[in-house]
C-alpha cells in the first residue's frame, strides 16, 4: 500500500488537511514536542512509521508481516497490530504490540526491547510483580504519568508508564527506577470501578483512551454499568473519566443528550477512544463511532473541532466541514495542530491551531525578591506558568505549588499543580471581570519546609502573576457570555449547565448586575429568573419555569408570569417586574431568598391604586426598573403607558410621575403619546430618563407623529426630549438621530448615555452635552455615535471589534461601572453578550 506525506507547508489555523495514507484501524500516534515529529502505528500493515517535519517517512519498528519476536534491531522484529504509542523525555517510544500482548520500548540506539508482559500461558492480570513477568491481554493506549501515585511520592521511582489492558479490563502502571527501566506494575482502575461524584460504574475499557494534564491528572474513556453497586443511567453509554491524583474518579463528559456543542457532561458520546490535552488544560476526544473530535474546556463545555458526524472523507476545509471515518487515537503539537489517525480512511489528518499553543512563561519573583515578575494575558482565558528555581539555577521538581487568585471573579481550573521534570507548574485562569490587573498567587506549600530548596527561614516561597485584560495593545471586544447562539430556543432546568451551552428565550428582558459581578437575567418566556456567575456558571435564581404567581416562599419555587424589568437596591433586595394579563406586579426577592408581592394585583383599583399601598395599585404590564437617588423603586407600565413611583418602605405607596394625556415636552412642544418601550436612567444630577413616542393631543402639536423619543424629566416635573429625528447615520447630534426601536438605558463611567436600539440592531451612546435640547434650546447637542454593532444590519458576530459584530434586536443593558464593561441580551439569538473594555 502506498504512502504519502506532506512537504511540510503550514497550515491555516481551522484547516484539516491528510498528512499521511497507511492502514491502521485501531492506530496510535506520539509527537515529538520539540521539532513536531510524528510517530504512527500502521497497525494492520504491523509496523511503526515515523514521519519527520519535512514529510519524509520511513519504518522504524516493525517488519510488515505479523509475528512475535524478541528483543534486537527494531525493524526486525516482527509485531502484531501494534496500537499505542507514547514518547519520553528522552526520546524513548514506546508501543503497545497488541496482538502479542506487549508492551515494548524502541531506544535510542535502534534496539527494540520488551517493556512489560511476556508470559504467554498466564492469564490472570497479576499486580505486584516486575512488568515483564506480568500477563497483559490487548495492551492499547499509553501514557506516561508523574512519578508520584496517588499523591505521594515514591522511592526510587522516576516516572510511570500507564497500558489500557484492554482484555483485563483495566488500566495499569508500571514504576520506573529510571526511564525506560521497568518495574513492578500495579491497576489503577479496575472495571466496576465508581465514580464517587457521579455513582458511575465503569464497566468497560475497550480501545480507551489515555491522557495527562499538567496538574497530574489522568483522563480515560469507558463505558458505565450497572454492576459494583453503582446504578447507570445510560446503561452501556460511553464517558471520559479524569482520576485525580488521590484516586477519586470523577466523570467529565458523556451522557444521554446528543448536540454538536454543549455541556460535556450531559452530552452523548459515541465510543470515545483516543485522548490529548492541551497546555490550557481542554480535553480533546475521539469519537470513532461518531466520525469526530470534540473539545472539552476546562470549564465543562463541549464542542466539536474536527469532522461533521459523518463517516466519509472531506479534505483540506474548515475542521468542522471535514469528514472522518472511524477514528482511533489523537496527538497536539506544541504548537496547538491536532493529528489524527483516521483509521476508516487509512489516513493521519491535521488540524491546524486546534488547541492552545504553549504559554507565555515567566519566572516569577519570591518575596525576597530574587527575580522579575513578567505581565502576561489574555483576553478571556489565559495560560498560567510558573517556573519556580534558586538564583536563577535549575528548576526545582516534585514540589506542590498552590495557585490563588485574588479577584474572587477569576476562576482557576487547577489549584494545586506538582511541578514537573522541568521544574514548572501550569494553571489557566478565566479572568471574569474583563479589563484591568488580576494577581494570581503561586505559594510552595508550607509543609515542605525540611526541603532545602526553601529559604532558610522556613516560609514558604511565594510569587506573584499578574495578568492585565487585554493584553496592551489589544482591541476590545465583543464576546458571548450566555446563550446558545443561533439555536431554536428550548426550556426546562439548566442549573448544571456553563451559561454559554444553555438555551434561553429572551422576549424584552431585562438584566442586573451585582456588586459580586454576578448577572440576574429576566429569561422572560421561561418563566424565571437566571444567575450567571462571573465564572460563567449559571442557575436559577428564581421561579420553577412553570407560568403562575406563586408567592410567599422560597425564590426558586416561586412563580412569573413572563418577567421583564429586573433591579437590584443597596441592600440586596432584587425586584422583577412580573406580567400576568390585564393584572401585572412587582415581585421581590429579599436577601434571604424569599419572594412575595409588594405592589400591582388590584386591577379594578381607583385611580390606578394611586396614594395606597403597593398592593391596591393598579399595574397593567410593567417593564423596566430603576431605583432612583431617593432609594425608591421606578416602574415603566407599558400598559398604562405612566412611570409609576413605589417607596420601599412601610406600605409601598404608590404614585404616578408621567402620565400619558397631556405631559408635553416645554422644550419642544412634543407630546408623549406612549411608553411602550423600557428604558429608565437616572443622571448624576437626578434627573430621569425614558422613552416615549410623540402624539398630537393635549394640545401639544407635534409635527411628526409616533417618532420614538428619548425624554428627561426634571425634578420639578418638567419634561424636555433629548434625542429624537429622522437621521439613520452616525455622527448626528441626539435631537436628530432615528430612534428605530429603543429599548434600555444606562450611563457609562464617563458621563455617556448608552441605549440599545432594537430595531437598528445595534448600541448607541450620546456624548457631551445631553441636556442640551432640541426647539429653541442654545448650545451643542448631544453627539450620536454606535458603540456596538453595524447600525442597521443584523447578525450574530462574535468575538469581533465592537464595529464589526453584529447584533439581533439587542434590548436589556447594563453597565459595570468599575471597569465600562458592557453586558446586553439580544432577542434574536436569545443570548448574553459582553463588551470588554
Amino acid at each position: 500500500m502506498s504512502q504519502r506525506g506532506t512537504t511540510g507547508a503550514a497550515l491555516s489555523t481551522g484547516a484539516a488537511r491528510t498528512l499521511l495514507q497507511l492502514s491502521a484501524s485501531h492506530g496510535g500516534v506520539a509527537i515529538d514536542p520539540d521539532d513536531d515529529t510524528l510517530y504512527v502505528s500502521d497497525t494492520d500493515n504491523h509496523r511503526v512509521l515515523r514521519i519527520d517535519p519535512s514529510g519524509a517517512v520511513r519504518v522504524v519498528a516493525g517488519t510488515g508481516k505479523a509475528g512475535r519476536g524478541g528483543n534486537g534491531p527494531a525493524t526486525s522484529i516482527a509485531l502484531s497490530s501494534p496500537r499505542g504509542l507514547v514518547l519520553d523525555d528522552d526520546k524513548r517510544l514506546y508501543v503497545a504490540d497488541g496482538n502479542n500482548d506487549l508492551v515494548r520500548v524502541l531506544r535510542q540506539d535502534g534496539t527494540l526491547v520488551i517493556f512489560a508482559g511476556g508470559p504467554l500461558h498466564q492469564t490472570d492480570p497479576d499486580d505486584g510483580v516486575v512488568a515483564t513477568f506480568a500477563a497483559l491481554d490487548g495492551p492499547g493506549a499509553l501514557v506516561i504519568g508523574p512519578a508520584s501515585a496517588d499523591g505521594a511520592d515514591i522511592a526510587g521511582v522516576t516516572g510511570h508508564l500507564f497500558i489500557v489492558d484492554e482484555g483485563h479490563q483495566r488500566i495499569r502502571r508500571v514504576a520506573m527506577s529510571a526511564p525506560g527501566v521497568p518495574g513492578v506494575i500495579d491497576s489503577v482502575v479496575v472495571g466496576s470501578s465508581c465514580s464517587s461524584a457521579t455513582g458511575l460504574c465503569v464497566s468497560s475499557l475497550t480501545q480507551a483512551g489515555l491522557a495527562f494534564d499538567h496538574g497530574g491528572r489522568l483522563y480515560f474513556t469507558g463505558l458505565v454499568g450497572n454492576a459494583g453497586g453503582c446504578p447507570a443511567p445510560d446503561p452501556n453509554g460511553a464517558y471520559a473519566f479524569r482520576r485525580e491524583p488521590d484516586g477519586t474518579l470523577t466523570a467529565i463528559a458523556g451522557g444521554l443528550t446528543t448536540v454538536a456543542s454543549g455541556p460535556a457532561l450531559g452530552t452523548r458520546l459515541l465510543r470515545p477512544s483516543g485522548l490529548a490535552v492541551d497546555v490550557a488544560g481542554n480535553l480533546f476526544i475521539v469519537e470513532h463511532d461518531g466520525h469526530a473530535v470534540r473539545r472539552v474546556d476546562v470549564f465543562g463545555a463541549m464542542t466539536t473541532v474536527l469532522g461533521d458526524g459523518t463517516a466519509g472523507f472531506v479534505d483540506d476545509v474548515v475542521g468542522t466541514a471535514a469528514r472522518l471515518s472511524s477514528p482511533s487515537a489523537v496527538a497536539l503539537s506544541t504548537g496547538g495542530d491536532l493529528y489524527v489517525v483516521d483509521g476508516g480512511n487509512e489516513r493521519v489528518r491535521v488540524l491546524a491551531g486546534a488547541g492552545s499553543s504553549a504559554p507565555e512563561t515567566a519566572t516569577l519573583a519570591r518575596v525576597d525578591g530574587d527575580g522579575q515578575s513578567t505581565a502576561i494575558g489574555q483576553l478571556v482565558t489565559t495560560p498560567l506558568r510558573v517556573r519556580v528555581a534558586r538564583g536563577g539555577g535549575a528548576g526545582v521538581v516534585g514540589l506542590p505549588v498552590r495557585f490563588a487568585a485574588e479577584d474572587p471573579g477569576d476562576a482557576l481550573a487547577l489549584t494545586t499543580v506538582t511541578m514537573s521534570a522541568t521544574g514548572e507548574a501550569s494553571t489557566t485562569v478565566r479572568l471574569g471581570r474583563g479589563v484591568g490587573t488580576h494577581r494570581i498567587f503561586a505559594t510552595v506549600a508550607t509543609w515542605l519546609e525540611s526541603r532545602p530548596v526553601l529559604p532558610a527561614d522556613g516560609n514558604p516561597l511565594r510569587f506573584t502573576l499578574t495578568a492585565t485584560c487585554p493584553p496592551a495593545g489589544s482591541a476590545v471586544v465583543v464576546g458571548n457570555i450566555a446563550g446558545v447562539s443561533g439555536t431554536v430556543p428550548g426550556t426546562g432546568d439548566f442549573r448544571s449547565l456553563p451559561a454559554t451551552s444553555a438555551r434561553y428565550r429572551f422576549s424584552r428582558s431585562h438584566l442586573a448586575l451585582a456588586d459580586d459581578g454576578t448577572l440576574l437575567v429576566t429569561d422572560t418566556d421561561n418563566d424565571r429568573v437566571v444567575a450567571i456567575d462571573s465564572t460563567g456558571a449559571q442557575s436559577t435564581f428564581a421561579g420553577t419555569g412553570v407560568s403562575g404567581t406563586a408567592d410567599n416562599v422560597a425564590a426558586t419555587q416561586g412563580q412569573f408570569v413572563r418577567p421583564q424589568g429586573i433591579v437590584i437596591d443597596g441592600a440586596g433586595n432584587v425586584y422583577v417586574s412580573d406580567y400576568d394579563g390585564n393584572d401585572g406586579r412587582i415581585r421581590r426577592v429579599d436577601v434571604g431568598g424569599t419572594i412575595t408581592t409588594i405592589a400591582g394585583g388590584a386591577a379594578d383599583s381607583p385611580g390606578h391604586g394611586d396614594g395606597g399601598p403597593g398592593t391596591g395599585a393598579h399595574l397593567r404590564d410593567p417593564r423596566a426598573l430603576a431605583i432612583g437617588p431617593d432609594g425608591a423603586l421606578y416602574v415603566v407600565d407599558a400598559g398604562l403607558h405612566n412611570v409609576r413611583r413605589f417607596e420601599l418602605s412601610g406600605a409601598f405607596v404608590t404614585t404616578t410621575l408621567v402620565a400619558d394625556g397631556g405631559s408635553c415636552s416645554t422644550a419642544t412642544g412634543l407630546r408623549h403619546s406612549n411608553l411602550d418601550n423600557t428604558g429608565l436612567a437616572w443622571d448624576a444630577s437626578g434627573r430621569l430618563y425614558f422613552f416615549g413616542g410623540t402624539g398630537n393631543a393635549g394640545g401639544c402639536p407635534s409635527p411628526v407623529l409616533n417618532v420614538r423619543t428619548l425624554y428627561r424629566r426634571e425634578p420639578d416635573g418638567r419634561l424636555t426630549s433629548v434625542a429624537a429625528g429622522s437621521n439613520p447615520a452616525d455622527g448626528v447630534a441626539g435631537t436628530q438621530i432615528l430612534l428605530n426601536d429603543p429599548s434600555s438605558l444606562a450611563f457609562d463611567e464617563d458621563g455617556g448615555l448608552v441605549y440599545s436600539d432594537a430595531g437598528s440592531h445595534r448600541i448607541g451612546k450620546i456624548t457631551g452635552a445631553v441636556d442640551v435640547v432640541a426647539g429653541t434650546a442654545t448650545g451643542t447637542a448631544g453627539t450620536v455615535t454606535t458603540l456596538v454593532g453595524v447600525n442597521g444590519q443584523s447578525g450574530f458576530a462574535t468575538l469581533a471589534a465592537p464595529g464589526a459584530a453584529r447584533l439581533q434586536t439587542p434590548r436589556g443593558l447594563v453597565v459595570d461601572p468599575p471597569n465600562g464593561d458592557l453586558y446586553w441580551l439580544e432577542d434574536g439569538p436569545h443570548a448574553v453578550r459582553q463588551l470588554v473594555r
